[in-house]
Order: C-alpha cells, then structure tokens, then sequence
C-alpha cells in the first residue's frame, strides 16, 4: 500500500512541475553580439559608445560603456588601449559584446582567438613554468 502512495506522490509532483514554472516568466538580463574586431568600434575612453555592426548589410548599433564596462582577453582584464590597439592589428579576430538587455550598457567585452593570445599576458617566465 505504501508505495501506492509513493507513487501517487510522485505522479502529482510531475504534473504540477510545470505549472510551478509556468508562474515565473523568464527574463532576458544580457544579451551577446559576437563580430569581427573590424565591425566594433570601441569607446576612446572609459564613459562614451561603442557601435557594432551585426552584419554585413545590418545597420550599425550604438551601445553606452563606462565605469563598470569590463574588458577581457583569456579571461583575464585588459586595458581598454590595448584591446583597442589589438584590434586594429587584428580585424579578422573576434569580439564579442555583452550588453543589458534593458539600457544597453555595455557590461564586458570579450577578446576571442587570435586577439585574445595577443592580449594575454606572457606567463613563462612565473616561478615554476615550465621551459
């Protein structure tokens, strides 16, 4: 008998899943463009815009970055002068751009592939590593 009830238990825990998700919508917090470096065009400074194009063909958007705008290559901080200057040297090497959803500030912008081995810092010469 008890594991009639169990079973019981079980059965009605899965039917009501879905309406226990069905009372909270989801919301969309960030959103990601990924381009070419040649397609983004960085702020000069720590407060300004930084305007991507999507696509060839796609119109170019405007984006605000300032004080809490991170940029990254490998996971670690870079400056924004050095990512700009990497950039230029590499236009092909993507970027991708993370924005809220709601104000469309820019919250980090992250160095792929051939930007982001020029960006890293050189750790071979750390205690340890190995030659």
């Amino acid at each position: 008998m008890p594991s009639r009830t169990a079973g019981l238990l079980v059965a009605i825990s899965l039917i009501a899943l879905p309406l226990a998700a069905a009372d909270h919508p989801y919301r969309i917090l960030e959103q990601a463009i990924e381009a070419r470096a040649s397609a983004v065009v960085l702020p000069s400074g720590e407060r300004g815009i930084l305007v991507v194009t999507r696509c060839a063909g796609c119109a170019p958007e405007s984006f605000a970055t300032g004080t809490g705008t991170r940029y990254l290559a490998a996971s670690l901080p870079v400056a924004l002068a050095d990512l700009r200057a990497a950039a230029r040297a590499a236009p092909k090497a993507g970027l991708t751009v993370f924005y809220d959803a709601q104000s469309r500030q820019v919250t980090r912008v992250v160095a792929g592939g051939d930007l982001a081995r020029h960006l890293a810092p050189d750790r071979s010469h750390r205690p340890g590593a190995p030659r």
